[in-house]
């Protein structure tokens, strides 16, 4: 697999557990500033992923994999929680 497919595979599957753990948070803000703690703290992980890729590859690579992900699970499991 090559590197920049693991970056989408670990984006995606940080946006799975950060949409379960923003469900259970009482404020949007929070989920926000959860999801926002995430994406940074892949950017590292993606220098050591991939560091052959250029700038572009390490910050906005499967970003919408990220938040789409992490939104998907948001809605499902506040649907089934509330």
């Amino acid at each position: 697999m090559d590197g920049e497919d693991k970056l989408l595979l670990v984006r995606g599957i940080v946006g799975l557990v950060v949409g379960a753990i923003s469900a259970f948070l009482p404020s949007l803000y929070y989920a926000l500033l959860l999801l926002a703690i995430g994406y940074i703290s892949t950017i590292p992980l993606a220098g050591y992923i991939a560091p052959e890729g250029k700038r572009r590859t390490r910050y906005l690579k499967g970003t919408l994999t990220l938040v789409v992900a992490w939104l998907l699970i948001l809605v499902v499991l506040y649907n089934l929680v509330a």
